[in-house]
C-alpha cells in the first residue's frame, strides 16, 4: 500500500473527481459505496485520503465550505494510518494471501455493523477489490444493502468486470484512467496501432503482436497509449461510443493481465486477434 504520509503533499481538492464527490457531500447525496476503477492507483489513494479527511476532520464546517485542516487529531491519525475508524484493506504483496476471503469479509461486516471506536464516520477502503473471492463479495453485498448511517466503503478495481455485478450495481462508479504524458507523435502512433488492429489481416496482426511483445514494459506502454487515445476519442466524439468503450475495457484487462505476469504474447493475441 502507498505510504499515506508521502501522499499528503499531493492532496488536490480542486480535481474534477474530488469536486464531484464534494458536491454530492454538500447535497447529502454521496453514495455510501464507491467503486474507483482504473490503473491509476496513486490518484485513487489520494482521492480516498482526501475524502476520509473531509468526513473525519474535527475542524470541517457543516456545509463543507472549508478544506480539511490536516493538523487536528483526526487528520493527523488518518494521514499516519492510525485512525481506528479509517481502515485500509490491502494484500500487502504477501504470497500467502492472494485473495481477500470470507473471514476478512465477515470481519468487515462486523465492524460496519458495530459502533465506531470513537464518535464519527467509519470508512473501509478495499484497495484490491478485484481479489475478493466470490464468497467474500457475496458476504459484503449483504452489509452493503443495509449500511448504517456514517458508514462508507470504497472499492478499488482495475477493471469493472472483475467485481461481482451485484456489488457494482450498488456503487457509485468513478473512473481513474492511467494518463501518461504523451506527445503528438505518440498519439499518431497509437491511432496507427488501432487502425491496424481493426483493419489488418490475421498475418499482419501477428506481425504487430511480434513487435508489441518485445518485453513487458513495451507492451504496457503501448497499451497505455491506446487506452489514452480511446478515452480521448470517447470524450470528443459521439461516433461508435459503445464499441470503443468495449474495446477500452479489453485493453485495460489485457494490461492488467500482463502486469500480473501473464504470458505477454497470449494476452496480446487474445486482445488483437479476437477484435
Amino acid at each position: 500500500m502507498l505510504e499515506l504520509q508521502s501522499l499528503k503533499q499531493y492532496l488536490n481538492y480542486e480535481s474534477k473527481i474530488m469536486q464531484y464527490l464534494l458536491s454530492a457531500l454538500k447535497k447529502n447525496k454521496l453514495s455510501q459505496t464507491l467503486l474507483f476503477i482504473g490503473e491509476n492507483y496513486r490518484d485513487k489513494f489520494i482521492i480516498s485520503l482526501a475524502l476520509a479527511l473531509y468526513l473525519s476532520c474535527n475542524n470541517i464546517h457543516d456545509n463543507y465550505t472549508n478544506t480539511p485542516c490536516k493538523t487536528c487529531y483526526s487528520c493527523r491519525r488518518i494521514i499516519a494510518n492510525s485512525h481506528p475508524n479509517v481502515n485500509w484493506i490491502d494484500l500487502k504483496n504477501n504470497e500467502k494471501h492472494e485473495k481477500l476471503g470470507i473471514e476478512l469479509a465477515k470481519n468487515i461486516n462486523y465492524e460496519l455493523k458495530s459502533y465506531p471506536y470513537e464518535p464519527g464516520t467509519k470508512i473501509f477502503i478495499i484497495t484490491q477489490a478485484d481479489h475478493l473471492t466470490n464468497s467474500a463479495a457475496t458476504s459484503l453485498l449483504k452489509v452493503i444493502e443495509e449500511l448504517l448511517k456514517n458508514r462508507y466503503i470504497i472499492f478499488f478495481s482495475t477493471i469493472e468486470g472483475m467485481i461481482l455485478p451485484t456489488i457494482v450495481s450498488r456503487c457509485q462508479k468513478l473512473f481513474f484512467p492511467q494518463f501518461n504524458t504523451y506527445n503528438k507523435k505518440e498519439n499518431i502512433f497509437a491511432k496507427n496501432i488501432l487502425y491496424k488492429i481493426f483493419n489488418y489481416s490475421i498475418k499482419e496482426k501477428m506481425n504487430l503482436i511480434d513487435k508489441m511483445q518485445t518485453n513487458k514494459n513495451t507492451a504496457i506502454k503501448i497499451l497505455d497509449l491506446i487506452s489514452n487515445t480511446l478515452i480521448t476519442q470517447i470524450k470528443e466524439t459521439q461516433e461508435q461510443i459503445q464499441p470503443k468503450k468495449h474495446f477500452l475495457t479489453k485493453v485495460l484487462y489485457t494490461r492488467h493481465q500482463i502486469n500480473k505476469n501473464i504470458n505477454i504474447r497470449l494476452a496480446l493475441e487474445d486482445l488483437i486477434l479476437n477484435t
